[in-house]
């Protein structure tokens, strides 16, 4: 309706107030229903030209709470997590004619954490608050008509942005909320009834009513909640793309129009009809996966054979295991979420981190098929959007991107690798055909809106998961070197799928990102990758991150030599307990650790590590992986947890820690399994490599229950002898100081003279 004799209007509004009372409340405000700073109350008049059906739309950039006539008409949240930055609720209302006060209540404007602010640098933050600004003012925005005449129900309608798949339909949450009826703003002489009692949803295309999902407390506060069946909308946005949004909200892609039926009548509005995410994910509708129990899990699971002097490292990876289990959520059929999955941690509850659930991965894969390996990958893809873009942190109650920071905030691009370290233990190509264009169109996203003109790549602390690092810079080493091996890790999977053209461009890829990091971001003063600065020059401080390009295979020999040199300096990364994350002849550095300012993780020490075993540093890659498991397990010892991160200078959790954590596992089964014990697995050749140590002296070494694949594996090696057992057949390639063996295992038992001098 359009009719302006129809229409309602705001024709009075007031200063903000702190109070409902406050003097300020019966003065002339900002115009069109502007919010102050420090307001929290405003008065106004709301104009109804005739009786009969009233509907409003009430949007607020804040959260709040509106009364008409006495009558609360919405109360409604909004959190600092929330990238919709607006609240939009639907109003329908039986009133009569005349002017009607309004008192309007709002909290203060939802924003990320001034420790984001003042911690977590990004070149872009001041910018984009501008824009944000002017793309959402703070003001009120109450506009509506009155269908003249007409009864109906009195209630109020909001739509969400959160989606789920069902038996092959899509379905949207809407709650409604029943309003008082009368309260002075009608005459209608008809006895107050539960108005909702029979309430049904239905949209004009489908049959189908809505299905209710009502909780006890949503109940208890007069809120009902219900899942719309609604039509699947066209994409709003394609692959390469530059984004035109200015965070990842979730767009409206369509409308259609609800009904709502009552017993004092049935009102139309129009519904919102949001983008779907996740469309062509490898898993879209909720789904029960069988989970093990501990005892099952570890009867399962590869058994390390540990010689004596690595024996302390036993129940640090039971104790990884175990953690896995505890971790486990499922946010339920209507969350959008396809099934249950490994948390980041327990303080972060259902929050989940892409680059943290991807080192998850590459430590649970380990434990195919008894756990579902590929659950946790499956609830990042459920919520890539249009485009290809995938949040770094969601939450999985609601599959919505959440907001640490104002921005789009990718986490760094390892989806391929966690796929990769799958298909290398698993061997399955099926999977990669799935995953493959996703991850693409991943890539392709980062790479339209992340590449600057010289080849390099821009991060924010938060985006790059270096949180408070002194890691200020317009162009930085970490993303550029991950994208690198983004490109190479989708080079061998189009070679595994047979996409040579593909392939081939992605090596290029390679190449070219290994020159443009090369040529921008090494730093000559100090031997080390570093960020480049707005006026040119480079960052001066030494950050963990640095030796990423060691594991994308990006560092000329002489620069690899310093970088190993920087890892194995006491002075710098090799602390008690290495390394730090902050070089600790940094002016930041923090010996308790800070978080990103000293502590030690899991992941960048997994990262460094296996990039100096690339690099030809294995002795000191094993070096460092086997103190970096000393020092887990003094901890252990005193604390009996798995901890987020730990302090360099003392065999203690970091100073901002939590437990248990996720990917704190990538050091007592990754790096024990590959750093320490040698295994290489290449499931789709069938082939697994075995770098055995120069002297394994008496103590047997090995490993049972390996699954490479389908074939279930023991090696076990006492000095020049090695015994196997193989339910299929595989090939097995020793390497051996310098020397290479390989030897074909029929299924059985083999035992192998090995031939080899130390």
């Amino acid at each position: 309706m359009t009719d302006d004799a129809s229409r309602v209007r705001v024709t009075f509004w007031s200063e903000g107030g702190a109070t409902p009372m406050d003097p300020a409340l019966a003065r002339h405000g900002l115009p069109e229903q502007g919010l102050s700073p420090a307001g929290s109350f405003y008065a106004g008049r709301l104009a109804v030209p005739c009786g009969g059906l009233m509907q409003l739309t009430v949007t607020s950039p804040r959260p709040v709470r509106v009364s008409l006539g006495g009558m609360v008409l919405v109360h409604e949240p909004l959190t600092w997590r929330d990238f919709s930055r607006r609240v939009v609720v639907q109003v329908v209302l039986p009133v009569e004619a005349g002017e009607w006060p309004l008192l309007v209540e709002v909290g203060p404007r939802p924003m990320h954490p001034q420790w984001v602010q003042d911690d977590c640098y990004s070149p872009n933050r001041e910018k984009l608050l501008e824009q944000l600004r002017e793309a959402v003012p703070d003001r009120m925005e109450i506009v509506g008509d009155v269908r003249p005449g007409a009864t109906g129900p009195a209630l109020t309608m909001r739509a969400w942005p959160v989606q789920f798949w069902r038996e092959g339909r899509l379905y949207q949450h809407v709650t409604v909320r029943q309003l008082a009826e009368g309260a002075g703003l009608t005459t209608d002489p008809r006895p107050a009834i539960d108005q909702l009692a029979k309430l049904t949803l239905t949209v004009s295309e489908f049959a189908e009513p809505a299905r209710e999902g009502t909780t006890a407390e949503e109940a208890a506060g007069g809120v009902r909640r219900f899942f719309v069946p609604v039509g699947t909308p066209a994409p709003v946005r394609k692959v390469g793309e530059r984004e035109r949004r200015l965070e990842p909200i979730v767009e409206a892609a369509g409308e259609t129009r609800l009904t709502l039926t009552t017993e004092r009548g049935a009102v139309t509005l129009p519904l919102v009809v949001y983008e779907p995410r996740g469309r062509h994910a490898p898993a879209r509708e909720h789904r029960v996966l069988s989970w093990p129990t501990g005892e099952q899990l570890q009867a399962e699971v590869p058994e390390p054979i540990l010689p004596g002097d690595l024996a302390f490292a036993a129940p640090l990876y039971r104790a990884a295991w175990d953690m896995f289990l505890q971790l486990v959520k499922d946010p339920g059929p209507t969350s959008g979420t396809p099934n249950a999955y490994i948390a980041t941690g327990a303080h972060f509850n259902f929050f989940q981190f892409v680059w943290d659930s991807c080192f998850t991965t590459m430590a649970s894969a380990y434990a195919h098929p008894v756990l579902p390996v590929k659950a946790t990958l499956d609830a990042i893809y459920s919520r890539q959007f249009d485009g290809g873009y995938i949040h770094r942190q969601s939450d999985t109650r609601d599959a919505l991107p959440a907001i640490f920071e104002p921005d789009f905030s990718p986490n760094p691009p390892l989806l391929s690798i966690a796929e990769w370290r799958l298909y290398q233990l698993m061997g399955d190509a099926a999977r990669l055909e799935k995953v493959y264009p996703l991850l693409v169109d991943y890539h392709v996203w980062l790479r339209t809106n992340r590449r600057l003109a010289d080849g390099t790549y821009w991060a924010s602390g938060l985006s790059s998961g270096l949180d408070n690092a002194p890691t200020q810079g317009v162009a930085h080493p970490d993303l550029t070197a991950q994208m690198a091996h983004d490109a190479e890790t989708l080079a061998a999977m189009a070679d595994v799928l047979g996409r040579n053209g593909e392939r081939d461009q992605w090596l290029q890829e390679h190449a070219d990102t290994a020159a443009a990091l090369n040529r921008n971001l090494w730093n000559d003063a100090i031997g080390f990758y570093t960020p480049r600065l707005s006026d040119g020059s480079l960052n001066v401080n030494k950050v963990v991150t640095g030796f990423w390009p060691l594991w994308a295979g990006l560092v000329p020999t002489e620069r690899a030599k310093i970088l190993g040199a920087h890892a194995a300096d006491e002075k710098t990364f090799n602390r008690y307990h290495p390394l730090a994350s902050t070089a600790a002849d940094t002016a930041v550095y923090n010996p308790k650790g800070e978080y990103w300012r000293g502590s030690v993780w899991a992941p960048t020490n997994y990262v460094a590590i296996q990039g100096l075993a690339r690099a030809g540093f294995g002795k000191l890659a094993k070096r460092l992986a086997r103190r970096h498991l000393e020092v887990m397990n003094e901890v252990w010892l005193k604390t009996g947890a798995l901890w987020e991160n730990y302090a360099p200078d003392a065999a203690a959790p970091g100073s901002m820690a939590g437990s248990p954590y996720c990917w704190t596992a990538l050091g007592p089964i990754c790096l024990l399994m590959e750093t320490l014990l040698g295994f290489e697995p290449e499931a789709g050749k069938r082939t697994l490599h075995w770098h055995l140590e120069e002297n394994a002296g008496g103590d047997a070494v090995g490993v049972r229950r390996f699954r490479l694949g389908d074939a279930l594996l023991t090696l076990e090696r006492r000095g020049d002898v090695v015994r196997t057992h193989a339910s299929a057949p595989i090939t097995l390639i020793v390497h051996h100081n310098g020397t290479t063996r390989s030897v074909q295992l029929n299924a059985g038992e083999t035992r192998l003279q090995l031939g080899l001098k130390e």
